[in-house]
């Protein structure tokens, strides 16, 4: 033990050499359980996340060995837009002259082949579309493309009309129940002109009726006013991966007929002329487009199937495998998401196919 020199009131205390060791091995010993702790700590993790299990959730689902067939009623809709032509305005004008006595006409409305929106004194005239003209009174015998269009418009409004080029007691017949059906006479095998208010097409738009109810409709002058009329109408940029088979368009929940190159039939301009989709195109042509769907006319039945489930034996047919060991010839109508959509030529006669079939399946 060491003491302070005379002379000097501090006392210092001085640890000897024999407490050292003792603190240090104190002091090692807990560094050394320190250590061991977090390697132990260390070591769990790294094992948790080598050995973790694999939640059941999360687990590699077991690839099946079969594909049950399970039809779908395939449309192929593709969301396309429009192009229209449109006309000037126009008008119809009254086939005769007399009191307006009665009219359904307003600004906004239809007016539709087979059907009457106006009364001349006593007369109704029937609107009736045609693809010509009629341009003169009709009676038995008279012959012209006039009296076929005539025949053809009777026909797809119902009436037992065959087309025989000649103005005959059929069609006088026809023409006959339809003046009637709105309350009108005709003479015995004539067709008077001054009884019809042709229309364009089937179904046109109203803009404005110019004569008002009680006042006179003059013989060639104006007794509606149409909206710009339809002249064509065409898909935009029609689609090259469709499914083999008809289209149709479809908007506003009306079907309106196209060809093979996507234009609008005469038949189909009649039906779009009269949508709403139409109307707002026409008011305002720079601003609007037509929405429709491209439809197949008959929906395809499909089935989906995995693509390794068809041997294919050409660019667009092969063969599906049957469990008890047959195999059945498909048609690839498309594929999806992972999916090949397969039709049959016959109703399959089986509930399922392999997952897999052989490369060089043959169909039997």
């Amino acid at each position: 033990m060491k003491h302070a020199q005379p002379g000097n009131e501090d006392v210092v205390s001085v640890v000897s050499d024999s407490d050292r060791p003792a603190r240090r091995r104190g002091f090692s010993a807990t560094v050394a359980l320190v250590i061991v702790a977090t390697l132990a700590v260390a070591a769990s993790l790294v094992a948790f996340s080598v050995f973790r299990p694999t939640p059941p959730g999360l687990a590699t689902a077991s690839v099946p060995s079969e594909v049950q067939l399970v039809a779908e009623e395939l449309t192929d809709a593709r969301a396309v837009e429009l192009t229209a032509q449109l006309g000037d305005d126009a008008s119809l004008p009254s086939p005769t002259s007399g009191t307006l006595t009665d009219s359904s006409c307003t600004a906004g409305g239809d007016l539709v082949s087979g059907g009457s929106s106006f009364k001349v004194g006593e007369t109704p005239l029937v609107s009736l579309h045609t693809s010509t003209p009629l341009w003169r009174d009709l009676s038995y015998g008279l012959k012209g493309p006039d009296v076929t269009a005539l025949q053809v418009a009777l026909a797809g409004l119902g009436y037992d009309v065959s087309e025989t080029d000649a103005f005959d007691w059929q069609t006088w017949s026809a023409w006959d129940d339809l003046v009637e059906s709105v309350y009108g006479d005709t003479k015995q095998g004539e067709l008077a002109l001054a009884q019809v208010l042709w229309l364009p097409s089937a179904t046109i738009s109203v803009q404005s009726c110019p004569v008002p109810l009680g006042q006179t409709a003059a013989q060639g002058e104006a007794l509606v006013d149409l909206a710009n009329p339809l002249l064509s109408a065409s898909v935009k940029s029609y689609p090259t991966d469709l499914v083999p088979g008809a289209r149709k368009l479809t908007l506003e929940g009306v079907d309106v007929a196209i060809d093979e190159a996507g234009a609008v039939t005469p038949e189909g301009l009649s039906v779009l002329a009269g949508t709403n989709a139409l109307a707002k195109y026409a008011a305002s042509p720079d601003d609007a487009s037509i929405q429709a769907e491209l439809v197949l006319v008959g929906a395809t039945t499909v089935y989906a199937v995995p693509p390794a489930a068809v041997a294919m034996t050409s660019e667009t047919g092969g063969c599906v495998a049957t469990p008890d060991g047959g195999s059945l010839q498909v048609a690839v109508v498309s594929s999806k998401l992972g999916r090949t959509y397969v039709s049959f030529p016959e109703p399959p006669t089986a509930a399922a196919v392999k997952a897999v079939a052989k490369k060089d399946l043959a169909c039997s």
